[in-house]
């Protein structure tokens, strides 16, 4: 093979191993405590289903908002949750794991819908109690 083609796959080689490993540092769930879990209960204010994570915003009885990250849609889909699982204005209870900084908000586990339907439980590739 000659020596600049050679390089030339060396190198690309060397930018995907930097790149991968950017993307699992990215990916981290060191800011979630996994030993511990919260609930919240109140409505959804905002559902987003977008990539690489997708958010979930509830808003309590007392008008507290708190926010709930969870993994990719398509991990998401793995778990049997949906684009549409969730609609602005539903009554819910979420169970999280919370963040470490102690600020509002967590790792979203499950949900459960005012008419007792479960959503999650632990999403494929979700962070797993230690």
């Amino acid at each position: 093979m000659p020596e600049s083609r050679s390089r030339r796959i060396h190198q690309t080689g060397l930018v995907l191993l930097f790149a991968a490993g950017t993307a699992l540092a990215h990916h981290s769930d060191a800011m979630f405590d996994k030993t511990k879990q919260i609930t919240v209960h109140g409505t959804v204010k905002d559902w987003e289903w977008t990539s690489p994570h997708v958010w979930l915003q509830v808003v309590d009885p007392a008008g507290k908002e708190t926010g709930f990250e969870a993994v990719s849609p398509n991990t998401m889909v793995r778990g049997g949750w949906r684009w549409n699982s969730l609609q602005d204005g539903d009554i819910i209870t979420v169970t999280a794991n919370p963040r470490r900084d102690g600020q509002s908000g967590g790792f979203l586990i499950q949900v459960i819908k005012a008419d007792g339907t479960k959503l999650g439980g632990r999403p494929p590739g979700a962070p797993k109690p230690s």
